[in-house]
């Protein structure tokens, strides 16, 4: 697989507004409602009594969550076996690609090479924005949508920055457990991140001891090491 290759998961582009500007706007449309009485169509206003908007406004603001990028990583294995991961900063290098090769080779007991890449992305068009809650919807969305489609059983989740994106609910239930069930069809098992198994053989050896179950040599004889 050339590493540089990679396909971006495409969606429908829909209008968004900002929510910096969208809480500007229900702010300031409030704040005429509850001033202007029923009874008048002018309301006097001293200087003393003067409603400071720019203030409330910034007030309301600042409740408003920062914007955020993310990127996950995508490999869907075959129908039943999905893997992902989520971009710190680069995609992957040779080295944990090549790592990751092995660990899928291990699982399924195919000699297959990787499917090619894909990137999803928030926010997935520019001039789209949001912060956490609106990213995790969407990443989380979208996932649901793939494991019906393809009726994925098995879903391999590197590092415990993905379940943050795309499971936040069963994320604060579960956060210490490796193993997960999303659905009736669908189990997940988290392991360390591939650059962390990269450089620490105990990461690797951990992870090993998680998914060694889903090899379909595991109930014939002792199943062989990932390297």
């Amino acid at each position: 697989m050339d590493d540089g290759e990679v396909i971006c998961v495409s969606v429908e582009k829909t209008e968004a507004m900002s929510p910096l500007a969208l809480a500007k706007d229900q702010l300031l449309a409030k704040i005429s409602t509850d001033v202007v009485p029923q009874n008048k169509t002018t309301l006097d206003v001293s200087k003393k009594d003067a409603i400071d908007t720019d203030g409330l406004v910034e007030t309301a603001l600042s409740d408003v969550e920062p914007e955020v990028s993310v990127r996950l990583l995508l490999w869907q294995v075959s129908d039943k076996l999905l893997v992902c991961a989520v971009a710190e900063n680069e995609l992957p290098d040779s080295h944990q690609i090549t790592l990751l090769d092995n660990i899928i080779r291990a699982v399924t007991g195919e000699s297959k090479a990787l499917p090619q890449l894909e990137v999803a992305q928030w926010p997935p068009f520019s001039g789209i924005q949001g912060g956490t809650s609106e990213a995790r919807a969407f990443l989380s969305t979208l996932i649901s949508a793939r494991l019906s489609s393809y009726g994925v059983e098995r879903m391999l989740l590197l590092g415990n920055a993905v379940r943050h994106w795309i499971l936040p609910d069963i994320q604060a239930a579960d956060a210490n457990t490796s193993k997960l069930t999303i659905s009736s069809q669908t189990e997940a098992v988290t392991v360390p991140d591939l650059s962390n198994m990269v450089t620490d053989r105990k990461s690797k050896r951990y992870a090993w001891e998680i998914v060694k179950a889903w090899s379909p040599m595991a109930r014939v004889k002792p199943a062989a090491t990932i390297s």
